[in-house]
């Protein structure tokens, strides 16, 4: 539960945490995992996201989101803004089918995170590049940059915020699409649904 007195960034690390998402610190203006561990010391305690995310200093710190079975999300990320990645997307969803609409994120230089529930009975891994140019996948043991969060210029992109596109529920990925970026068997997925978060 938010507080009053509780930084911006830390009430959208509690928000994340009401809905069952457990969030990490990034570095301040990076993709960079902060704590030791990584998204592996991801959690929903609201006294540590607390300790993480308030204070003058730690509220200029962005979140990571763990994605695979710790929180049941797996999440298309693709950057059309990309050499050749402007049709990736397309281009598969007409080999596999079409996505089904689900919650989206705009990216900071103008990609989109589409989340889905992580399948049942399937081990998606992270990958890149692997299915398309600009087209990763992140699966088990890997993490995205969570709404609200603000990445400065580098040589991936431009500056700028992590922000909703798209407010609906976590879809279920196509079963065609499960099985062309599944491995093995792995773990049940989310159900829910990304509420409506103050950024």
């Amino acid at each position: 539960m938010t507080a009053t007195n509780d930084s911006r960034i830390c009430k959208v690390a509690l928000a994340l945490a009401e809905m069952g998402l457990p969030t990490f610190p990034l570095l301040p203006g990076k993709k960079t995992p902060l704590v030791t561990g990584g998204f592996k010391a991801a959690t929903v305690d609201e006294a540590q996201l607390r300790r993480w995310f308030n204070g003058e200093a730690n509220q200029k710190r962005n979140i990571g989101i763990p994605t695979g079975p710790v929180s049941g999300l797996l999440v298309i990320d693709h950057d059309p803004y990309k050499p050749g990645a402007e049709n990736s997307l397309t281009d598969l969803e007409a080999k596999l089918g079409p996505l089904v609409p689900t919650f989206t994120v705009r990216t900071r230089a103008g990609g989109f995170h589409y989340f889905f529930q992580y399948p049942d009975d399937h081990d998606v891994r992270c990958s890149n590049g692997k299915f398309g140019k600009g087209l990763d996948i992140k699966g088990n043991g890997g993490y995205v940059v969570a709404i609200g969060s603000f990445v400065e210029k580098d040589a991936n992109g431009h500056a700028g915020w992590y922000m909703p596109a798209i407010y609906l529920p976590f879809a279920k990925l196509p079963e065609a699409w499960v099985k062309h970026v599944a491995t093995a068997k792995g773990a049940t997925g989310a159900t829910g649904a990304m509420a409506r978060v103050a950024l």
